[in-house]
């Protein structure tokens, strides 16, 4: 049986669920979708009903918007560029922290 969900094969997709395979006989099997939402589940992933489904669905295709960049992000230049692809009506909120480090020659110590 196929899924009929489309969110549901989406979801399979993305997180690399095997939607059909062969058994040991060689015999095409298509995965239910009792299976997909089992394994699902078992990755943190909502999708029991087909709400939840298309929620996590949304929530899954929208990943990459929500983090645009790295954490962190440490440079060695006194200036530097860094390339944001934003969504419209997009907010951005950068915060810069300024560290100098110094090196001091220690006269007796190896190393």
């Amino acid at each position: 049986m196929s899924l009929t969900d489309p969110h549901l094969t989406t979801l399979a997709d993305h997180f690399g669920i095997a939607r059909d395979y062969y058994d040991w006989k060689g015999q095409y099997t298509e995965v239910g979708e009792a299976t997909v939402i089992a394994v699902l589940d078992g990755l943190g992933i909502d999708a029991s009903t087909p709400e939840r489904a298309e929620r996590a669905c949304h929530e899954v295709t929208n990943r990459k918007w929500r983090r645009v960049l790295p954490g962190i992000v440490v440079l060695r230049e006194a200036v530097s560029y860094t390339h944001l692809t934003l969504p419209t009506n997009s907010e951005v909120y950068i915060s810069v922290v300024l560290v100098t480090l110094r090196r001091k020659k220690v006269s007796g110590v190896e190393g």
